[in-house]
């Protein structure tokens, strides 16, 4: 029976192309297509399901011709590959054939020869003809055709965990978000409560890579999945409107898969990019909410260490509402722990953290971040000079350009202070005149939107 591409909508989960209840839904799937770039508006999940091993794509629309039909794709060949599936659940395995394409077939960055195939191993990217660069997706998203493969037959879950539903029993994955080294965040529908989610998965491949890398560095135990167990940990402890909220994580195999709350707005460097600059009180009410979140972390004894504008999610409201997020490098802290790994983005570390010989650090390195964070929210610079060199002080000279005098400088100083022990914690820069100020008018725009 031929295929095609799945339909997403926002308000109920994907069916399938061989049209199975969603409770069986992944248990009638071998493979998966799911598209890295969401801006391309023909592009969405393809579903390959047990009743037919073997699918070809194309761009003909010719009867017969091909089980997979992308007409609007100018670079795809109108039979343009195959992808097959030996059938076997033990050992699965899915070879991928081009089928003498003019542009030629990618996994990843490499070109099969015409005529070629190969072994499609889970997590590969695919792409019907040349790959189209992550510089170049947003300037030609209808021109981006890569997909990511999901081996699903390959996909064994853990026999302890009995009758438990596994992720792909819950979650339906629409496409992809981005992409790290060792993790892929993927939007993916609750089938049940029909909410979205953000997925970070890492599959069991990469976290033997990160294996690998700490064996030959002479780590007797992988710090990348470590810091994996501890994230889920962290998160399991918080519940903040300001934090990015964990629902659950499973652990399938080799594979971590913990899904979070999905923040649309993207994060807080993007859209600083979209903007000339950030006027001062909406740079205040942000201020105020990660001051808040942080707060609430500090007294759980938790330390970011990583803070920066990546990590920082928005809502699509208008203000946003912050999310920190990323807490792969943060610590739990009992009342005698001292801090002393160096770790943490070189530009936003705190120089108590980057010293040589440093007796260790505490909490404090967070408002440091937070400092230089603020400072390139209002001005879109770093506050110093040369990020790498924090010797010669910030730029105050710069804040007079952007209108920031008094309390907002008086603020940042309390934050950018290099004694420690001097530096303002986030539970009293929250009580700092620069944002209690600006919390009342947030507080009265917000009224105001809710009532029009």
């Amino acid at each position: 029976m031929a295929v095609s591409q799945s339909t997403q909508f926002s308000t109920q989960s994907t069916e399938p192309a061989s049209q199975v209840s969603t409770t069986s839904i992944d248990k009638d799937i071998w493979g998966s297509l799911i598209p890295c770039n969401p801006e391309n508006p023909h592009l969405r999940r393809i579903d390959m399901c047990h009743n037919q091993r073997k699918y070809t794509f194309g761009r003909s629309r010719k009867e017969g011709l091909n089980d997979v039909v992308l007409p609007l794709h100018a670079k795809m060949s109108q039979t343009h590959c195959t992808i097959e599936w030996d059938g076997d659940h033990s050992k699965s395995s899915v070879i991928i054939t081009d089928c003498n394409s003019s542009n030629g077939t990618f996994i990843g960055d490499r070109k099969l020869g015409r005529g070629e195939s190969s072994l499609l191993k889970d997590w590969s990217q695919i792409s019907f003809g040349p790959p189209v660069t992550n510089k170049d997706k947003d300037a030609r998203p209808k021109e981006d055709y890569r997909y990511i493969f999901r081996h699903m037959a390959a996909i064994r879950r853990d026999p302890a965990d009995g009758a438990k539903e596994g992720l792909y029993d819950l979650y339906d994955i629409s496409h992809v978000l981005g992409k790290g080294a060792y993790a892929t965040v993927v939007r993916a529908l609750h089938r049940r409560e029909r909410v979205w989610y953000a997925i970070k998965m890492f599959p069991g491949d990469r976290l033997r890579q990160a294996l690998d890398t700490s064996l030959s560095r002479g780590i007797g135990e992988s710090t990348t999945t470590k810091s994996l167990m501890k994230e889920v940990t962290i998160l399991q402890m918080m519940n903040h409107p300001n934090i990015c909220g964990l629902k659950e994580a499973f652990y399938e195999g080799d594979s971590i898969s913990i899904v979070l709350e999905l923040c649309p707005g993207g994060d807080l460097m993007s859209y600083l990019y979209k903007r000339d600059v950030l006027l001062e009180p909406e740079a205040q009410d942000m201020t105020y909410q990660i001051c808040d979140a942080l707060k609430y972390m500090h007294r759980l004894g938790i330390v970011h260490r990583d803070l920066k504008p990546e990590n920082v999610l928005l809502t699509t409201e208008h203000p946003p509402i912050v999310k920190v997020s990323d807490f792969g490098l943060a610590k739990v802290l009992d009342s005698l722990s001292v801090l002393q790994t160096k770790c943490g983005t070189r530009g936003f570390a705190a120089p108590e953290v980057l010293a040589h010989g440093t007796n260790g650090y505490d909490s404090v390195v967070d408002s440091w971040s937070l400092g230089v964070m603020v400072y390139f929210i209002l001005t879109k610079r770093h506050p110093f000079a040369d990020s790498h060199e924090e010797d010669e002080g910030p730029n105050w000279e710069l804040l007079n350009d952007y209108n920031i005098v008094g309390e907002g400088e008086a603020f940042l100083r309390c934050l950018l202070e290099p004694n420690p022990t001097a530096r303002l914690a986030p539970e009293q820069a929250i009580k700092h005149s620069w944002l209690t100020q600006s919390k009342a008018r947030v507080k009265t725009r917000r009224l105001e939107r809710e009532l029009s």
